[in-house]
This record gives C-alpha cells, structure tokens and sequence, in this order.
C-alpha cells in the first residue's frame, strides 16, 4: 500500500508540474501571542453612563447656585483648588436612564467651617444623618437615593466659607476606592488604555504645569481633565500600558514635568505611548488652527526647518510641526526615563489621517531629514481607520437596518480593497518602525438621522461579524497596537455617534463587546500582506499606485524616481531578485533597496528602442530578506527615462543538482534520486546521503514548486 501511495503521488505530480503556474508562496510570517487591542476611555462626565469613579463628585460638572446648581459657576468664587468658598450647588449625575441599579445609600462627606444645609434638588433623594465633628471640621451625611435615579443634584447653604473635598461615595463603596468594580472588570480585556478624552486634550487651553488639574483639585472635567496620576493609578491598578496624549499648547517644562509624573509613578513593568495632542489635521479642532498658525508664522517670518525644502506649502509645515513636536516631547520623555527607554518604555506615536498616507511620507522625509533616523526618535506611525456609514445616512431618514448593515459592510469590503494600509505598512517597514497602530477606531455611524434603527444594528450579529472581518483585516494587513473608541457605555441614539462597546456597563453582550474579546483572545490572524515570497508581480501595482493603476501603463523611470513593494517572508531567507525590464540606453543600473538599506544593483542594458520594446530578464541579484514584512525599493540611477520595469520575480536559491552528493552534478540519477525522495522513498543508490526536498529553500517541503525548481536547474534554467 505504502509503495503504491508513493507511486500515485510522483505520478500525479509529474503529470501537472509543467501545467502550473509558479504561485506565490501560500503561508506567511505569524505574529506572536494575540492580537494587541486597548481602548481609549470616554470622557468623564455627569451623564455618562461608564460610571468610572466611587466618588460621583469626580463625575460632576463645576460648583454652580445652591439653588440653580445647572446654570454653572459664573458667580461662584472659588479658591485656588476650584471649590467654592460660598454657599453653592453641584449637579453631580445627569440624564441616566432607569435599570441602571444606581439607587441606594451614598456616603456623602466634606469640610465645612459649620454644620451646613444640604439638600438633594429635584427630589433626587433625602439627606439623613447630617452631622460634623467638630475636632477635623468634616461634615458627613447619608444621601437615600431612589431605585432609579434620572439625577442628583447637591446643594450646600449656610456654609460660612463653602465646603472642600467632597466625596460623594457610591453604595457599597470604601473611602479609600477611587474606580468602581465594574469599571475596572470592563477594562482588564485591554492591553493599552488610552487617556485622551478622560484629559479633555481637543482644544485644551493648558500650557504650563501649575495650569494642570491635580488630585487635590475639585472638578476634574474642565481644563486638564482627570489629573495624570488618577491615569496613571489606573493603568498600575489594571497591570497596564498607559497612552497619553500631551495639550498642544504644553512647553517643554509642562512635558518634563510629566515625563517625571509617569516615570516615579508607573509600575515599571508597564509602558507609556506619547502622542502630541490629537488629530492636529483635523480642523473640527482647535488645536489644528493652532499649530497651522504657528508653522506658518514660523516659516513666513524667516528660515525654518519647517521649510527645509522651500516647500512653501503651508500643509507641509504644519505637518512637519506636528512630527518636530512629536519628536520633541519623545525625547523629552526618553531623557527622563533614562539611557535605553526610547522606543522601550517610551514610545513615541506619529499620528495623522490614514485616508491621506501622503501626510506620512511628508512627515518621516522631515524626520529623516532634520533629526535622522525616523526609528531613533519614533515608536509606530498611527490612524483612525473607521469604517462608517457614508453619505446614505445623510440623503435618508427612513434607513432599515438591513439597510444600515448593509452599507457598514461596504465600507468594510471597500477597506478591505483599500491599498493605503498597504502602502503605510510599507513605509512602517521601510523606516524600521514598530507596526503601524490605530490611535481610535471602529463604527462610526455619528449623524442624526436613523437614530432607532442605528441602535438596533449594533444589537444584530452582522455587527459582530462586521467588527470581527475589520479587526482581522487590521492585524492581517501588518497593523500592530489597536485601539478601539471607546472602551466605556455611552447612549446610541446620540447624534454624537455610539462609538463605545456598551450602553450599560452590566451588559457584557453587545456584539461589538464580543467581536473584541474573541478577536483579542485568540492567536493572531495570518500575515497575508505584501507579496508572498518567492514570488513574482508586476512593477504597475506598486504601494504609491492609484485607482485605476491596472489600466496605466508600464512605469517609465526617470531621474530620482523609484518604485516600492511590500514584501512577506515567512522566514528569514536568502532569495534572488529578477527583472523584467526594456531598456533603451546602453546600461541603466537599478539600486536595490530593503527597508533603506542599498543591497546591490541590477544593470539593465540596451534591449531595443522606446518605439518597439523588448523586455529582457535581468539578474539575479542575491539578497537577505527578513522575516515579515519589508519594503523593497528598486531606484534607477540616472535613468533619465531610458527604461522599463514590468515584472519583478524573487526567488529562493535552490540547492545544488547533485541532490545525491555523489559529485557527479545533471546525472539522471539524481532525478531518480530526487523523485524517490519527494515520495518518502529511500535515497538512489540506497548507500548515498541525499538531501532534503525543499529544494527551492522556501521553507515548504513535499510542494510542486521544487519539483518544478528542480527540473529548471537541471536543465540549467534559473530556480524560480
């Protein structure tokens, strides 16, 4: 049985092996571990429904009238920590809806010169229990709040001086607790928390360090948001990485000073992502304004490197401004971290807009170019790759939702064509860099329109499937750190958008909530971007191309032009580059590039005149290519646009013809030899030492490709 197995095997191998194509390679590199998923927090306030702290008073808007607290403070003195140093009132939980379990008896206590009067506004509960120790000046009280509170609005009258550091417990909770069980249940799936809502960055007005909220201070939604060591404490008290996000406006004392905050303060075990700002491209925020503002003040009123190349594009200089900064504040950080920490426990973020990859190659040429290696002062690139609802949602108010599902999934399928991941993991690769990282993501169905049914299609399964397709799609297209926004409950029938996993914090079902833990807990998805080697593609569809590139024509190379292509080893390999090229001048030589480092050159001589081409193999040239993804550049050297590229192949380099070792090489033997071999028999003559079948070396053993590699070289052809 065994002997007629091996029979059937060569036999039916023989018979298709020159009717194949050469394919590329089927398996690719793996990442190790699980996929890398952390989550940004929503912001902190009265009508959320994430509910992070034990103390509601952290959740409250700013101290307002005793007896209109919800007009705000714009007649309450305050003290130098924002707590009132008069009577006045506080709207401490807003706008939440029935069944979230909320009622019950809160701890209410605070300093006060005397024995106040404190009431619970709009029937929000009763107070019992008022009393004050007269010894520490603390005032305490019991807050009876009904099974399902809408809000609880505070008001404090008679205070002779106001109240300071009010803590208004949730039921069961201890003095000493700053986040609530669930809370800290909810975010324990995520391995990077992000702060930049929870630190009110868009449009932050913060420049220096003594500007900051700190922990002693009264409200911790406006101005800086929730101080930097509550953030850090959470991300000790979950085990882990912390990602912040510094004000634009922040000087360098302000970044030092919190370089220092994380360093003595972070569990050194952990890690810190640092972004400037957020989204500094998008003028939805003041902060992009700002920066362009100044990048074009700076480079209008004399020579700047913001303009290094006299650009005059006021785009450019405002994204270079973002990179400098960047680069800035990592360095800033690394300083303080101590020798080693850059790119270890410091990591820089470069962020921009993914649907404009341009913005990138401006920003590293401007690294490269003023401060050097790209990788010796950033981590990882970063975007925002939502997939969303379109334009149907804006022209409709009647939307089904099938009909909302359905243009989710195209915007997943068009993602999942898009060609702009590919072309940033290219350049991720190309600078050494981390693997790009998604600063937000997820559906985005923000708008007015269709608000119920919108609801109802994050309740449906296709959203899960959805969810789970973009997340593969994401790690399988080279993508690293995802996070997703946000990680907390918020309501879906906002306008706003239903970005967050959950409505209530209870419910741990949604399918979006699912989609992220399986994606998250199971071994990551293959690697299946770039072109698998040995391989073989055309030079048309290269990372830069557009819509449209499979009608342009063969790319004709001129001076300083290039190509680029993402390549994928499965393993560290040595293979053989080959091009299919016309060329036109008496010899055009061809620099090899993989990821920025000049491996050789292919000289490409005279095949014909422009008017009548002639394409030539030209090769081999011999390179290392490591495991994964790589960008491979090939740059004519003073082409002058006498050449063209049309093919690119790169194959393994095989084994030696004397599969045998008998020293004797193109003897029938060793095809014998080989055959006997491939279909698990012994080696030919049964006393020889023969050697193993991945005779194209790609890793692969007992594939057509070596029988067809083989027969090639026997006949002296090349491997591939």
């Amino acid at each position: 049985m065994r002997d007629t197995f091996r029979t059937h095997r060569v036999l039916s191998v023989v018979a298709s092996m020159f009717a194949l194509c050469l394919a590329n390679a089927s398996a690719h590199a793996q990442y190790v571990g699980v996929p890398p998923v952390g989550a940004g927090l929503s912001g902190v306030s009265d009508w959320n429904r994430t509910h992070e702290f034990a103390d509601i008073s952290r959740q409250s808007r700013p101290w307002g009238s005793p007896s209109d607290p919800w007009l705000g403070q714009s007649e309450i003195s305050l003290d130098a920590n924002n707590w009132p140093t008069e009577d006045a009132g506080l709207v401490v939980m807003c706008c939440q809806p029935s069944g979230l379990n909320l009622g019950g008896l809160y701890k209410i206590s605070f300093e006060c010169n005397t024995l106040p009067q404190v009431r619970a506004l709009v029937s929000t509960g009763t107070i019992q229990n008022l009393q004050r120790n007269d010894a520490t000046g603390v005032v305490t009280a019991d807050l009876i709040v009904p099974a399902n509170p809408e809000a609880i609005y505070l008001s404090f009258t008679g205070t002779q001086g106001g109240v300071r550091n009010l803590k208004v417990m949730r039921p069961g909770s201890q003095a000493s607790e700053t986040f609530t069980p669930l809370f800290i249940e909810k975010n324990s799936r995520f391995n990077v928390i992000r702060f930049m809502d929870w630190t009110r960055t868009n449009g932050s007005p913060i420049q220096r360090w003594n500007e900051r909220n700190t922990a002693q201070g009264s409200n911790w939604r406006d101005g800086s948001g929730i101080p930097y060591e509550v953030c850090v404490d959470l991300c000790n008290q979950l085990g882990r990485d912390i990602w912040l996000n510094v004000p634009h406006k922040a000087d360098d004392d302000f970044v030092r000073q919190m370089a220092r905050l994380v360093r003595d303060r972070l569990d050194p075990q952990l890690n810190v992502y640092i972004e400037y700002s957020n989204e500094t491209w998008n003028f939805l925020f003041p902060q992009a304004d700002w920066i362009h503002d100044e990048a074009v003040a700076e480079c209008t009123s004399g020579p700047s490197d913001l303009n290094f190349d006299n650009s005059g594009d006021e785009n450019n200089w405002r994204w270079r401004f973002h990179a400098r900064r960047t680069v800035q504040v990592g360095q800033i950080f690394a300083q303080e971290f101590g020798p080693g920490s850059m790119n270890g426990r410091v990591r820089p973020i470069l962020a921009g807009q993914f649907s404009r990859p341009h913005m990138y190659d401006v920003m590293m040429r401007y690294v490269e170019t003023i401060w050097g290696r790209p990788n010796d002062y950033i981590y990882a690139i970063s975007g925002a790759p939502y997939f969303m609802l379109g334009s149907i949602d804006s022209t409709r108010t009647d939307l089904s939702v099938d009909e909302i599902l359905d243009a989710l999934e195209i915007s997943v399928s068009r993602w999942e064509q898009d060609p702009s991941l590919e072309r940033l993991a290219a350049l991720t690769a190309w600078y050494n860099l981390a693997p790009m990282t998604a600063y937000e993501g997820g559906p985005d169905t923000a708008g007015p329109n269709n608000l119920p049914n919108k609801r109802l299609a994050y309740y449906d399964q296709r959203m899960k499937i959805m969810c789970q397709r973009y997340l593969r799609h994401w790690f399988a297209s080279g993508g690293g750190q995802f996070q997703w926004f946000t990680s907390g409950a918020q309501n879906w029938l906002s306008p706003y958008g239903a970005y967050s996993l959950v409505e209530r914090m209870d419910d741990m079902n949604t399918p979006k909530l699912l989609a992220v833990d399986e994606i998250a807990n199971a071994p990551a998805p293959t690697l299946s971007a770039g072109y698998s080697l040995p391989g073989s593609f055309e030079t048309r569809r290269h990372v830069r191309r557009e819509a449209g590139w499979d009608n342009a024509p063969t790319p004709l190379l001129g001076p300083g032009s290039s190509l680029e292509y993402l390549i994928n080893s499965r393993t560290t390999a040595t293979y053989e580059v080959y091009l299919e090229a016309a060329g036109f001048a008496s010899s055009t030589p061809v620099q090899v590039f993989i990821d920025s480092n000049l491996l050789g050159t292919i000289n490409v001589t005279n095949t014909g005149g422009s008017a009548n081409e002639v394409y030539r193999w030209f090769g081999p040239l011999s390179l290392q290519v490591p495991a994964g993804l790589s960008t491979i550049r090939f740059a004519p050297v003073d082409a002058n646009y006498q050449m063209r590229m049309r093919t690119v192949r790169i194959s393994t380099t095989c084994d030696s013809v004397d599969f045998n070792d008998d020293g004797m090489i193109f003897d029938p033997t060793d095809i014998d030899a080989f055959m006997s071999v491939y279909s698990e028999g012994p080696c030919v003559p049964a006393q020889a030492t023969c050697n193993d079948v991945d005779f194209n070396n790609d890793g692969s053993i007992f594939d057509v490709q070596d029988i067809e590699a083989f027969m090639r070289v026997f006949s002296e052809g090349p491997c591939w």
